[in-house]
């Protein structure tokens, strides 16, 4: 899992589910409706 910061203080937060494809959640909103 790779966590990443920008400008905006949003975080990215990246699933890496192999080398091919990738799942990424953006924003805390993303991330709880994901749950």
């Amino acid at each position: 899992m790779i966590v990443e910061f920008d400008n905006n203080d949003q975080y990215r937060l990246i699933f890496r589910l192999n080398e091919k494809e990738m799942v990424e959640i953006i924003t805390l909103e993303d991330l709880t409706a994901y749950h």
